[in-house]
């Protein structure tokens, strides 16, 4: 069978590194390309830094695009050190490649204005969608992401996959070490992935009329094709190298893993110059929010880098904070003839209509509250304080401290300022 690579030593070619399999020029090639991917993606980092005025939104967007910078230098220092970097440095990239997965889920969801408004508001214009399965797909209960259940499940589904993933990666480190079988934890690994990456499809399918207006199959692009370039890319050259197409002999056992590395430190440098047009920082500059203040660097940064805001999400799930019905009841989103599973929840948890659908009350309670039984039992648990204990501040301080500053550039694209501009021109 034809050989791909067949001996590294026939070229003659030292390596940088006495652990490296791969010729010198192909490690200088990667090391270039790792610079210049990394000075592409902070340089766009810098972009969003400077025009920080949404920040629950541009810190997502930040982390996205710390995939290049984290991608390439692991790549680039596996290649050097291998045999480190399949045990130690490699998890780390996998690990936050599964958190990239829940951040742009959330990042979709902050663009639709969160959770509840996509709940009370968006969700209830549309009927409920039917899973992308063939054949089962139309005997499956559909989604319908007006009921709080059905948007926690999609949730936890892309959720379950940054909970999964150290616990694989310290697995296949352990079974590796004595030397056990593996298959179980791959196929393992394989469904949580799949699981996460259907639930965000879903996710997308429901809303897509919605989401279409923010353009985001770019930046759907660019966070999708690096996962699937990362693990099919892998998988490819696995194969290549058990069919001997890749032959490995010796010390050489890391040959495999290298090259996966090369090429995802070449292709970095596209994927780097895609992040900065698809998540350009002019989507929050002076000219799209006219008057607006921004947050001082120092401050971005530390929002940006801090992680309190998951831990945040992460309780909300645990705590099952999407039992409550009440706590997304709107009456004017939720109609009264609407046939879904999501208006039986809702009548079955107490919520009664009357006005002729124009109004709604909860059984027992005057406004949110418990809906209780004879035997005085809470069919609804109390609202959970997500908050507490994370010592957050109750309100925004209005002073001189508050690290937002007066951006003046903005100033130009008041409303005011064109209708000045308009009249001077017509004299």
């Amino acid at each position: 069978m034809f050989s791909f690579v067949r001996h590294f030593d026939e070229w003659n070619l030292a390596a940088i590194t006495s652990g490296a399999s791969l010729p010198n020029w192909l490690i200088y090639l990667c090391g270039i390309c790792t610079i210049v991917a990394t000075s592409i993606s902070i340089i766009s980092q810098c972009g969003q830094l400077w025009n920080y005025r949404i920040p629950s939104q541009q810190r997502l967007i930040l982390r996205i695009q710390m995939m290049v910078p984290i991608f390439s230098i692991s790549c680039f220092a596996s290649i050097l050190r291998p045999e480190i970097g399949a045990i130690y440095i490699d998890p780390i990239r996998e690990i936050y490649e599964a958190l990239v997965i829940y951040q742009f889920f959330t990042y979709l969801t902050l663009r639709l204005g969160g959770e509840r408004n996509i709940i009370i508001n968006i969700a209830p214009m549309y009927p409920p969608s039917r899973h992308a399965i063939p054949f089962f797909g139309r005997y499956l209960q559909r989604i319908d992401l007006s009921d709080p259940h059905d948007f926690e499940t999609l949730k936890r589904g892309v959720l379950q996959y940054v909970w999964f993933k150290p616990v694989y990666c310290i697995g296949m480190a352990t079974f590796e070490a004595f030397q056990w079988n593996t298959v179980w934890l791959v196929i393992c690994y394989n469904i949580s992935v799949t699981w996460s990456l259907y639930c965000l499809a879903m996710f997308w399918k429901c809303l897509y009329t919605e989401l279409s207006v923010f353009k985001p199959w770019p930046k759907f692009m660019c966070v999708k094709l690096i996962i699937f370039a990362s693990y099919w890319q892998s998988l490819i050259i696995n194969v290549l190298t058990i069919i001997d197409v890749i032959d490995i002999h010796g010390d050489d056992k890391y040959v495999a893993f290298e090259i996966g590395n090369s090429v995802l430190c070449v292709e970095m440098i596209g994927f780097a110059i895609a992040h900065w047009y698809a998540f350009s920082s002019d989507e929050y500059g002076p000219d799209k929010y006219p008057n607006s203040g921004r947050l001082k660097i120092l401050y971005a940064l530390k929002d940006w880098l801090g992680f309190k805001d998951l831990w945040w999400d992460f309780k909300s799930v645990i705590n099952g904070d999407y039992r409550d019905y009440r706590s997304f009841d709107s009456v004017e989103s939720m109609l009264a003839d609407r046939d879904t599973h999501s208006r039986t929840n809702r009548l079955t948890r107490g919520l009664r209509y009357t006005n002729q659908g124009m109004s709604s009350y909860w059984v027992g309670s005057s406004g949110y509250g418990s809906t209780e039984t004879d035997n005085g039992n809470d069919l609804e648990s109390a609202w959970t304080d997500i908050t507490e204990g994370l010592n957050l501040p109750r309100y925004i301080p209005e002073d001189s401290n508050y690290p937002v500053v007066w951006d003046a550039t903005s100033h130009r694209y008041d409303a005011r300022i064109d209708d000045l501009r308009k009249q001077m021109r017509s004299k």
